[in-house]
């Protein structure tokens, strides 16, 4: 059954399905996609990575930040360039940072989200792209085994837990705190990594003493003037 998702139709599969697609390195998927392509801290530690340099300067060079809810809560979405409106990493039809780019670009022409549990992923084709299925054949499980690694797939059923606590925390923080806690936030969640060291065990202990840091913020009492 077809559905939508971000107004975008998808088909939901199963890890034994065949599917009808083939790459033809058209650079098609890569235009297009201004606002498309969320830049999630996995990916910013990436490219981080791979350019050697900080994600701050990731983030300068090639990301623009947008709420993801009324929360205030930052997401920071992948630049495009051009009238087409294509991926800022695309050259003559060509991924330059193919070793390093987003999951949702290394996942196409699927996408995951969460499972009615939680922590379950659920998987879907992406169906806005019509003529890609056309010819070729691939298996779902096969693709995801290849493009779509462990590292990922903690990352992913991590934040759909931290996700809506941070939200929540944010939401209960009057006005006068969110600037501090935006800037928290920032630091813990995007900027506090070494793209040298494995990003788990970093993403994890960022994660705890995010939490802790917005938790003492909500208990502060403020100075009545």
């Amino acid at each position: 059954m077809t559905m939508l998702l971000n107004g975008l139709p998808i088909r939901e599969v199963g890890m034994d399905e065949q599917v009808t697609y083939r790459c033809d390195c058209c650079g098609d998927c890569c235009r297009h996609v201004k606002d498309a392509i969320m830049l999630d801290s996995i990916d910013l530690c990436h490219l981080a990575r791979h350019f050697n340099i900080p994600a701050s300067e990731v983030i300068d060079r090639y990301a623009s930040a947008v709420p993801l809810d009324e929360s205030g809560y930052p997401i920071f979405l992948l630049n495009t360039a051009g009238p087409d409106d294509a991926c800022v990493f695309l050259r003559n039809n060509r991924c330059t940072v193919q070793a390093a780019k987003p999951r949702a670009c290394r996942l196409y022409p699927f996408t995951a989200g969460p499972g009615k549990k939680g922590r379950e992923l659920r998987y879907y084709l992406c169906l806005e792209k019509p003529r890609h299925f056309t010819a070729g054949q691939i298996r779902v499980g096969s693709w995801l085994r290849e493009h779509f690694s462990d590292e990922d797939r903690l990352f992913m059923t991590g934040e759909y837990d931290v996700i809506p606590e941070l939200s929540k925390l944010l939401r209960s923080l009057p006005q006068t705190k969110q600037k501090r806690a935006m800037t928290s936030l920032l630091f813990f969640r995007y900027l506090s990594f070494d793209p040298m060291r494995p990003f788990l065990p970093q993403y994890a202990q960022n994660n705890r003493e995010l939490m802790q840091a917005l938790q003492y913020l909500a208990s502060e009492k403020e100075e009545i003037t």
